[in-house]
């Protein structure tokens, strides 16, 4: 695992045109083999295993919270990282409302209330 990737250090700082320019182009990033796909891109972990989406959802970066929900990031709401917290907790830790609420509305789709959420992607 690395420290930080492209993709990673622009939803840490909300570079959204960054991290769009990354997610249309991910063979194009000269820090990962040319044979990744969009998929491997969203789920590569830095730091203590997080995503991009954990550390968009960490830092209140909702611009980009939104553009990896809607690049296939949705599987990522539930994953933990090293320390065993998802997006949607990191979000809720750091007061980021609008971004816990996105994450929730995401996972809607999935589930038909809030009862049947999994523990794992509240905590």
């Amino acid at each position: 695992m690395q420290k930080f990737c492209p993709l990673h250090w622009a939803a840490y700082h909300g570079h959204l045109d960054v991290l769009q320019a990354l997610l249309e182009r991910p063979e194009v990033d000269a820090s990962q083999p040319a044979s990744k796909s969009m998929s491997h891109i969203l789920d590569e972990k830095v730091l203590e295993g997080q995503t991009a989406l954990h550390v968009a959802s960490r830092m209140g970066q909702i611009c980009c919270v939104r553009a990896l929900l809607d690049c296939g990031g949705r599987e990522l709401i539930g994953v933990a990282d090293g320390k065993g917290h998802t997006p949607l907790l990191w979000a809720a830790a750091g007061g980021h409302v609008d971004i816990t609420r996105l994450l929730i509305m995401a996972v809607e789709g999935r589930f038909r209330t809030l009862d049947s959420i999994p523990a794992s992607y509240i905590i």
